[in-house]
């Protein structure tokens, strides 16, 4: 994936995701190879310090928003994730749009 760090950075602002929810999708970035994560919830839950149901639940929103995708295979305690990188463009343009406003001057009397 190009630009991981500023991909990060617009995660870390993108206020519309949860705390967790940014902190797993930034963690998976962190992990992926050719945007494929196999990573077992309770190895992303102690890497990423959030509780499994908090990492369960973040990555139902996650999936929810299109941002990965989840694939599961019956008895196996491995998770693979796609990520689901043109989503991120969405991510990436609500950062450089903020970014680029600048707030107003206040008039002082």
């Amino acid at each position: 994936m190009k630009d991981k760090e500023l991909l990060i950075e617009a995660i870390d602002s993108y206020s519309l995701l949860p705390k967790a929810g940014r902190t797993i999708l930034k963690m998976l970035i962190n992990l992926e190879i050719d945007d494929i994560i196999i990573i077992s919830i309770k190895e992303l839950s102690e890497l990423s310090s959030i509780s499994r149901p908090a990492v369960y639940s973040s990555l139902k929103i996650l999936e929810d928003n299109g941002l990965i995708e989840r694939q599961v295979k019956p008895g196996s305690r491995l998770s693979s994730f796609i990520l689901k990188p043109q989503k991120f463009s969405y991510i990436l343009q609500h950062y450089n749009i903020r970014k680029n406003i600048k707030p107003k001057k206040t008039l002082h009397n």
